[in-house]
């Protein structure tokens, strides 16, 4: 498990004849983007690019991109993704050890509950073709849950889910993006590894729904969650 908080680039850059120690490859941090709408881009650069001396941008293709042909229809069932093409979903629930192939894992009913509900508005209300949808979780056990529901329905079945580990690298226009975890303790667990948020938040393309108990963001003792929170449309208001 210890090789998963590393990314492939991470691995890349450092990889010197076998052990993950320094070496001379030559890599430079993202400073321009092509993907994400300037809402998001600005959640994400704040978390894991910016600093005094760097900032990340958008390209200019950003600027030009016109919007999707469902986004009048977004808009009316999702008034707020209008300003922020962020949607904050908050879902308590509880989380429960997964069964099946990700008996290590965890799952969050509501969440899953939840979830469906808005994949069900976007496809069969705003008409939103599945293959521009994506549902990334943190966690196996979702995953399987989320997949066990989604090909139970022939309009869902272009629709791409897979746990933030087998999601490098990938991107689509629509996000949802599963936290799983609700506990009393206050613990995301590995949810916030730097190397996975980042790329859980930064897939999508034109907008990113997300579901977790952001109360219990808002409390969690990582500073790193707690900047996501304050970033965040919920955690503005």
């Amino acid at each position: 498990m210890a090789g998963l908080s590393k990314s492939f680039m991470e691995r890349v850059a450092f990889l010197n004849g076998g052990p993950l120690v320094k070496s001379p490859v030559p890599w430079v941090m993202l400073t321009e983007q092509h993907r994400m709408p300037p809402t998001i881009r600005t959640v994400v650069a704040e978390l894991f690019y910016n600093t005094q001396d760097r900032q990340l941008t958008d390209a200019e293709s950003i600027g030009k991109r016109e919007d999707p042909p469902y986004w009048p229809q977004i808009v009316q069932l999702f008034p707020s993704l209008a300003a922020t093409r962020i949607l904050c979903i908050p879902t308590a629930g509880k989380e429960t050890r997964s069964v099946g192939t990700g008996m290590h894992s965890y799952c969050n009913m509501e969440e899953v509950d939840n979830l469906m509900e808005v994949v069900s508005k976007l496809v069969k209300l705003a008409g939103v073709d599945g293959k521009e949808v994506a549902i990334c979780t943190m966690y196996e056990g979702q995953r399987e849950a989320i997949d066990l529901r989604i090909r139970g329905d022939k309009d869902y079945d272009e629709i791409d889910v897979k746990n933030v580990d087998g999601y490098q690298g990938r991107e689509k226009s629509i996000v949802l993006l599963s936290l799983v975890r609700s506990n009393k303790d206050n613990d995301f667990g590995f949810t916030t590894n730097p190397n996975r948020l980042n790329v859980s938040l930064s897939r999508s393309r034109e907008m990113l729904i997300i579901f977790a108990n952001f109360e219990m963001m808002r409390r969690n003792g990582k500073q790193i969650f707690k900047r996501l929170y304050r970033q965040l449309p919920i955690g503005m208001k």
